[in-house]
C-alpha cells in the first residue's frame, strides 16, 4: 500500500496535508485521466461531435458502477450529482413535504443542511432541532424526536466539525419503524470510512467527490433507494434521462418524426435524478479513477490506516495535554480528530502557526462544538502525524513560556485589565502575542492597516502625523484598536520612545476575539468612552 500511495500522490512530501475534511488531493491517476480528457477535447481524434459526445458521455457514465460497488448499491440506485449540497437539494425537493411536516436534524449539521431544509418552510414545514450532548448524538436522542408530523430525518452519517460518526445503523432502523425517510450527508464519512447500503438501509445518501474521494472536480453522487423511487419521482428529469427511441440519440436525430411534442418515455433509475443535460464529463472521469484507486488499496485497509494514524495523533495530544475534543470510542470515531486550545481564537492561531510548519489543518466550529480540525487520511504516514504533534507542542510551550507568571500578573494590573475575572486575563495572554520593540521602531505606520489591537505593557510611545507628536502612550494605552475595528487605514503612526513592550491581537481575529469575550470588549468600550471625554 505504502509504494502504491507514495506512487499516486508523489507531492505530498513536501508537507503534512492533513484537511481532507476541506478538500482532498486528486491521485495521479485521476489527474492523468482528466488530462486526458482535455486532450480528447481539443483533438481531433473523433471523427464528429456526435461521436465525441457519445464517447465523453460514456466515459463519465463509467463512475455509476464504481460508486454503486463502493456503497453496495446497484448502478440503477445511482445519479451522478454536482455535489453533497446538489444531492440534498434533489432530496428535499424529492420527498414533496407540504404543510405540517417536519425534518429532524441536529445541532452539529453543516451549514448547508440547514440552507436546504429551511428553505421548505414557505411551504408550510417545519425544522426540529435535536440538541446533542456535548458533540455526542444517540440513537435514543433521535427517537425522542421522531414524532408528531417528522416525515424525514437529515443526517451527517459523520460531523464535520468535531468528527463524530453517528450511529447510523440504529437510527436507520429506528426510521423504519417510525416511518420516517432517512437522508444521509456522507460527505466526511466515504473515503474514510465503509458504508454498505445493504447493511444500512438508508433512503437516499449523497456525498461530493471533493473531500475524502479525493476527486476535487464537481462531481458527486446520490443514492436513489428503490424504496424512494417507488413512491417519488425525480423532481426535473433532464433530456439524458429519457430513453431514446434507437440504440444511440445520434441515430433518432434521423429519425424525420422526431420531435419536442412527442411522447418521452424515462428510465426507472435514479439517472433521473441528474440534469440530464450537458454533463460534468472531466469530473465523472476523475470520480472513477479515485474511485478505482479506492477498491485497488481496498476500503477496510484504508479504515484500518486511518484509525492507526487516529489513535496515534490522540495518543500524542494527550501527552502534550491538550484536550480533544472528539469523542474516543472507536465506533463514534472517523477520520476527523478535533482538539482545542480552549477558545476559537486560540484556535485559529494554532492552525495559523501549523500552517507555517507545513502542516495543513483547518479550524472549524459549530453550535459551540470545535476546534483545530485535524484529517487523517490513507495517504498520511505517521511522520505526518508526529510533525504536527511536534509543531503543536512547540506552540503550546512558547506560549507558556511567552508571558512569565511574574508578567502575568504584572499584565493582569493594566488598567484594562485589572477588575477581569482570572480566566479573561488568561484568554488575553493566550491570544495576545507579548512584542518588544526598540528606541526609534515603528510600531504602527500611518495611512497603513494597523497590524491589530495593542496595549502597552511598559515603556513609552509616540503618535505621530506629519512627523508631529500629536500623543504619548504610556503603560495601559491602547492603539490600532480603531483601524483594527473599522478595516480601516490607521491616521497616525506609532514610533517607541526607548524600550516597549506590548502586547498585540491580530487584526484579523479582533472580532473574534471581542466576540469570544464580551467583558473586555466592555472594557474597552469604556477605554474608548472616557479618552473621547478626556479629548479637549
Amino acid at each position: 500500500m505504502h509504494a502504491l500511495v507514495r506512487a499516486e500522490f508523489p507531492h505530498l512530501g513536501d508537507c503534512a496535508y492533513l484537511d481532507a475534511a476541506c478538500i482532498g488531493i486528486p491521485a495521479q491517476r485521476t489527474v492523468d485521466a482528466v488530462t486526458d480528457f482535455v486532450r480528447r477535447a481539443q483533438s481531433l481524434l473523433h471523427p464528429t461531435g456526435t461521436a465525441k459526445h457519445g464517447w465523453f458521455n460514456a466515459a463519465r457514465l463509467a463512475a455509476r458502477p464504481l460508486v454503486a460497488t463502493f456503497i453496495g448499491a446497484e448502478t440503477d440506485d445511482i445519479a451522478l450529482v454536482e455535489s453533497t449540497t446538489h444531492g440534498l437539494a434533489l432530496a428535499a425537493q424529492t420527498l414533496q413535504l407540504g404543510q405540517g411536516d417536519k425534518v429532524a436534524m441536529c445541532d452539529l449539521e453543516f451549514l448547508q443542511m440547514g440552507v436546504v431544509w429551511s428553505l421548505l418552510r414557505r411551504k408550510g414545514v417545519q425544522v426540529v432541532p435535536i440538541h446533542t450532548n456535548n458533540g455526542y448524538l444517540s440513537a435514543d436522542m433521535v427517537r425522542a424526536h421522531l414524532h408528531d408530523g417528522v416525515k424525514v430525518l437529515a443526517l451527517s452519517s459523520v460531523q464535520w466539525a468535531n468528527g463524530f460518526r453517528a450511529d447510523v445503523d440504529a437510527i436507520a432502523a429506528l426510521c423504519r419503524e417510525r416511518g420516517v425517510w432517512l437522508v444521509i450527508d456522507a460527505a466526511q464519512h466515504l473515503g474514510a470510512l465503509e458504508f454498505d447500503v445493504r447493511q444500512t438501509p438508508v433512503d437516499m445518501l449523497c456525498c461530493g467527490g471533493h473531500k475524502w474521494l479525493n476527486s476535487p472536480f464537481g462531481q458527486g453522487f446520490l443514492y436513489v433507494s428503490p424504496r424512494v423511487r417507488e413512491h417519488f419521482d425525480a423532481p426535473m428529469p433532464g433530456f439524458f434521462a429519457t430513453q431514446s427511441p434507437n440504440s444511440t440519440w445520434g441515430e433518432s436525430f434521423l429519425i424525420k418524426s422526431t420531435s419536442p411534442f412527442q411522447d418521452f418515455h424515462f428510465f426507472d433509475t435514479a439517472a433521473k435524478w441528474e440534469i440530464g443535460g450537458t454533463a460534468n464529463w472531466s469530473g465523472g472521469i476523475a470520480l472513477g479513477a479515485a474511485l478505482s484507486l479506492i477498491q485497488e488499496i481496498g476500503p477496510p485497509r484504508i479504515e484500518q490506516a486511518i484509525h492507526a494514524l487516529t489513535d496515534r495523533l490522540i495518543e500524542g495530544l494527550d501527552r502534550l495535554d491538550i484536550p480533544v475534543v472528539s469523542h474516543r470510542a472507536p465506533q463514534r470515531r472517523s477520520g476527523i480528530v478535533t482538539f482545542t486550545l480552549g477558545s476559537p481564537v486560540a484556535d485559529g492561531l494554532m492552525m495559523e502557526h501549523l500552517a507555517t510548519c507545513g502542516v495543513s489543518v483547518s479550524a472549524r466550529y459549530t453550535s459551540g462544538v470545535g476546534g483545530v480540525r485535524v484529517s487523517c487520511h490513507y495517504f498520511n504516514t505517521d511522520d505526518d502525524v508526529d510533525r504536527l504533534l511536534e509543531a503543536a507542542g512547540t506552540w503550546v510551550h512558547s506560549k507558556a513560556k511567552e508571558i512569565p507568571v511574574g508578567t502575568r500578573a504584572h499584565v493582569s494590573a493594566l488598567p484594562l485589565l485589572d477588575d477581569l475575572e482570572p480566566e479573561d486575563v488568561a484568554a488575553v495572554v493566550k491570544a495576545f502575542g507579548e512584542h518588544l520593540a526598540r528606541d526609534g521602531d515603528v510600531l504602527v505606520t500611518n495611512g497603513s492597516p494597523a497590524p491589530g489591537l495593542a496595549i502597552i505593557v511598559s515603556g513609552e510611545a509616540s503618535a505621530l502625523k506629519d512627523g508631529r507628536e500629536v500623543g504619548r502612550l504610556v503603560r495601559g494605552d491602547i492603539f490600532g484598536e480603531i483601524s483594527a475595528l473599522l478595516n480601516q487605514p490607521t491616521t497616525a503612526a506609532v514610533v517607541a520612545s526607548g524600550d516597549v513592550r506590548y502586547l498585540l491581537l491580530p487584526a484579523p481575529i479582533v472580532e473574534q476575539f471581542l466576540t469570544d469575550h464580551p467583558k473586555f470588549c466592555y472594557r474597552l468600550l469604556q477605554a474608548e468612552a472616557r479618552r473621547l471625554r478626556d479629548r479637549p
